[in-house]
């Protein structure tokens, strides 16, 4: 894991001397920011907030970098700065939402680590029955929004391949 982190830190830190941003359709760039995603994701789902704090530490360090007209990157930013700050983790995971929300979106159109599979899972039951969708690394369901009160609630809706 902690390899896999370096990588991606040094494909973000090269991408950016290079000029290169996740809004110009750099798939580096966006790559990089799903695995301290990931780790706030099974921080939440493992009712772990010092866990997904760490993720969202990260993964605002590495959102820095986005160009100043990044909207959505600047969108999640925030959404990881109120985990990284939140000293409550259902407040941690109502930010989750729009943080999946982006996170999924930018997936989908750029970046995937080379040779992975991630999970787009969906809970219909979280926010009052609105519904929340997140990545995960793997197929079995670990809900960020509910943690082990309803840890298997949700469903794969979809694997995501480079």
């Amino acid at each position: 894991m902690i390899m896999r982190i370096a990588l991606f830190t040094f494909i973000f830190l090269f991408s950016s001397a290079l000029g290169l941003h996740a809004e110009s359709g750099n798939a580096e760039f966006a790559a990089a920011l799903v695995q301290p995603y990931l780790q706030m994701q099974s921080g939440l789902a493992e009712d772990d907030l010092g866990k997904a704090q760490k993720g969202a530490k990260a993964f605002v360090q590495l959102a820095n970098g986005a160009p100043v007209g990044s909207a959505s990157i600047a969108q999640m930013k925030a959404s990881a700065t109120t985990i990284a700050e939140s000293t409550d983790i259902k407040a941690a995971r109502a930010a989750f939402l729009p943080l999946s929300e982006g996170m999924i979106a930018m997936v989908k159109s750029k970046a995937l680590p080379d040779g992975e599979s991630l999970y787009l899972v969906h809970c219909p039951m979280a926010f009052g029955g609105k519904g929340g969708s997140w990545i995960q690394a793997d197929e079995t369901v670990a809900n960020p929004y509910y943690g082990s009160m309803m840890l298997r609630c949700g469903g794969v809706k979809e694997e995501l391949t480079q």
